[in-house]
């Protein structure tokens, strides 16, 4: 992302007759372009086009050593609403296995089948801040590989069409501030949010957990109640993402383990007419909890994690 805005600098500093152009192109992104607003790029087209040059993020799946692990079968023809754990500094994990789907050049992740391959006919998008669409050239790259804007309304516009899914990390950026190796405190606890959602447009949930996530930044330690914490909440409040403070200059992906998504058993939820009970929603979201952490408990030992024990927060 920060290359983009440096790549538009450039050219607007080294390429003055394209100046006009440039302050033109920025501002219909930013001002006219509504498409990740409205459900995206609706048409298979852009991500079918990008999925033929997906041999070059290979190196990135690689690197990770990125798999996806399958429980359940998915119906093609219902909604569903993928909500991964943890949220991890920038979600690597949703990225490279769902964002460019890892198709390599035998069709698949190198240590298996790709999400399209495990989930045939299951089109998801990506749900992310609303503020990344504002990037020069990083907009085109985003709605072309189905990203979209976590707007509340958007997330119901997808879900209630069909042969649309949806990815969404729900811990957020405060999650991301408990990004540490060898822990899973999930900020979740009141986030009940998804499940409103999920709620009335009967889409069922479906939890993933990317084992490996936490592992890929080496952060400082940033304790409740610590000077560090309460800045970077500070900033966050402020500027409505997080803000991760790396041990290295430059924050350096260090892939201790691989990098495993678990994809679990769909949550179905029956669509209620107007506004869900508060009941209704504690009693779902506290369902979805147990599962996602019988999830977590089955297949922990599985992805080399038996020692770390999950905490909703």
């Amino acid at each position: 992302m920060m290359l983009s805005y440096v790549a538009f600098f450039l050219l607007m500093y080294y390429a003055p007759s394209l100046r006009v152009y440039l302050i033109i192109y920025w501002s219909y992104i930013c001002f006219i372009d509504m498409s990740h607003v409205n459900g995206g790029y609706s048409d298979r087209w852009p991500r079918a086009w990008t999925m033929m040059l997906r041999h070059r993020y290979t190196g990135l799946q690689d690197y990770l050593n990125t798999a996806i692990i399958k429980t359940a079968d998915l119906d093609p023809s219902k909604n569903y609403m993928f909500l991964y754990h943890p949220h991890g500094i920038i979600g690597l994990g949703l990225l490279s296995a769902v964002g460019t789907e890892g198709v390599g050049p035998t069709g698949g992740l190198r240590n298996g089948p790709s999400f399209s391959e495990l989930f045939p006919g299951i089109f998801a998008s990506v749900a992310t801040l609303n503020i990344v669409f504002k990037v020069p050239f990083w907009h085109e790259w985003l709605l072309a590989h189905s990203f979209v804007s976590a707007d509340k309304n958007n997330l119901k516009k997808i879900l209630t069409t069909a042969g649309r899914s949806l990815c969404l990390i729900p811990g957020g950026a405060a999650e991301a501030l408990n990004s540490h190796p060898g822990s899973m405190r999930l900020h979740i606890k009141n986030r009940k949010g998804f499940i409103k959602i999920a709620l009335t447009t009967g889409c069922s949930l479906v939890p993933t957990i990317g084992f490996g996530e936490n592992e890929l930044f080496a952060c400082v330690d940033n304790p409740e109640g610590s000077w560090t914490r309460s800045i970077q909440v500070f900033a966050m409040k402020r500027l409505g993402f997080s803000v991760p403070l790396f041990k290295t200059f430059m924050p350096v992906v260090d892939p201790a383990k691989p990098l495993t998504m678990v994809v679990g058993a769909p949550m179905d939820v029956e669509k209620v007419v107007g506004q869900p009970s508060d009941e209704l929603v504690n009693s779902t979201h506290a369902l979805y909890l147990s599962k996602l952490k019988a999830l977590f408990l089955e297949h922990r030992k599985e992805c080399g994690f038996e020692h770390v024990e999950i905490e909703f927060v």
